[in-house]
């Protein structure tokens, strides 16, 4: 194994952010930097993340801890064939006007000759994903929950299968009928209000965005501007891939195991890590804090989509019977009070722990509340009201489809 292997996989292993000269050694390039026309002599290699994750968070309020995972799956477009299989972005919120289409348009201006479409038919999906060198951003794709919609079930099993190199559906083609293989393996981002079939969120990492608030500055979005601004980081990155492909797979095939992430979530960000540790070795340790944060709040998808906004508004008009604190087993016996309401119905009765996870992407999270001289498990009023009117509230509250 090269001493650059030997770099990457102790980078990958954290060892390597206290030695500076393992460091130096798997970013320097000299090839690229002594280079005199280089197409992205405005961008260097160890510029690409960083220069990516501010381009992002210009336009978009990002979940914590997502912007160096989207950077990184962003370069990792442009290698897709180095590796056995290639996660999918599954870019979800709890309504309309969070800031979901922004994210797949941001990425659309960085990502490997980006495709974004809604209404995608499952034989444009395949002859598109067959012709290779495409990241696909799939929006308003609500509709492959619909297990009764013989359409949406197709694309989702194309889905399923392209998640993996090697992947193919097969099918007759005009004029003879003869049988043909259509590759479905390739970069893609799935973008719904609500949530995604088990089987896709089982092979993605999960974007989950939310209104923006007020004070919360983002830059104004416009599609030229942008996509000249980000001129430079696609130019660097095309260039990367050639130089930096063998490298990447080499490092891929040499990462040690990760014993905190289960085994899918480990294949899911495999790709990551290992263009992570070969363009910012430095800040293994930080996407490894991400990988599990973000796997761990992969949300159930078991739950009516339109609950939680349902949910929501109810609890607004709840919330005056309150003062500062809302104790969770009073507001869940008030709300099974309701006289038309599905929280008392039988076999979806709610509890605290289902209140819990319905309120948790929506911003508030239950905590020790003093009642008295008791510290019961609740929700701050100030929280709850701030998301009912960021989402149930009047159409002037602050729209993410502005930022």
């Amino acid at each position: 194994m090269s001493n650059d292997l030997y770099a990457a996989q102790a980078a990958v292993e954290g060892a390597i952010q206290n030695d500076p000269v393992l460091l130096e050694k798997i970013t320097r390039d000299h090839e690229y930097r002594n280079k005199p026309n280089v197409a992205a002599a405005a961008l260097v290699e160890a510029e690409i993340i960083p220069a990516l994750e501010s381009f992002l968070t210009k336009y978009l309020i990002l979940p914590e801890k997502a912007a160096l995972p989207l950077a990184c799956w962003t370069v990792a477009t442009y290698l897709y064939k180095c590796f056995d299989s290639f996660p999918y972005l599954s870019i979800v919120s709890p309504a309309k006007r969070c800031g979901k289409t922004r994210l797949a348009e941001v990425l659309g201006c960085v990502a490997l000759n980006p495709v974004l479409t809604t209404g995608i038919s499952e034989a444009a999906l395949f002859r598109l994903v067959d012709k290779g060198g495409c990241t696909l951003l799939l929006d308003e794709a609500e509709a492959l929950k619909e297990k009764r919609n013989e359409r949406s079930q197709a694309i989702v099993s194309i889905l399923n299968a392209g998640y993996r190199q090697g992947a193919s559906v097969y099918r007759c083609v005009p004029p003879k009928h003869e049988l043909q293989p259509f590759s479905v393996y390739g970069p893609k981002a799935v973008i719904a209000i609500g949530s995604l079939p088990d089987t896709v969120f089982d092979r993605s990492i999960v974007i989950r965005m939310r209104r923006r608030k007020n004070g919360e500055p983002v830059g104004r979005f416009l599609s030229r501007k942008a996509k000249t601004e980000s001129d430079p980081m696609r130019a660097a990155l095309a260039s990367m891939a050639v130089r930096r492909a063998a490298d990447v797979s080499q490092v891929y095939s040499q990462l040690p195991e990760m014993d905190d992430l289960s085994d899918r979530n480990e294949e899911i960000w495999q790709s990551l890590f290992a263009v992570c540790a070969v363009l910012a070795p430095g800040r293994i340790a930080e996407l490894r804090q991400a990988a599990v944060a973000l796997s761990k709040g992969k949300a159930e998808s078991d739950t009516d989509d339109s609950l939680p906004l349902k949910l929501l508004a109810d609890i607004g008009e709840l919330l005056a019977a309150f003062d500062e604190k809302v104790p969770s087993e009073e507001l869940v016996s008030k709300l099974k009070a309701l006289p038309v309401s599905p929280w008392n119905e039988p076999g979806r009765e709610l509890t605290q722990n289902k209140l819990a996870r319905m309120l948790k992407h929506f911003g508030p999270e239950p905590r020790g509340v003093r009642v008295g001289d008791k510290t019961p498990k609740g929700y701050l009023k100030a929280e709850l009201e701030e998301a009912i009117s960021l989402y149930v509230g009047s159409e002037s509250a602050t729209s993410a489809t502005n930022q």
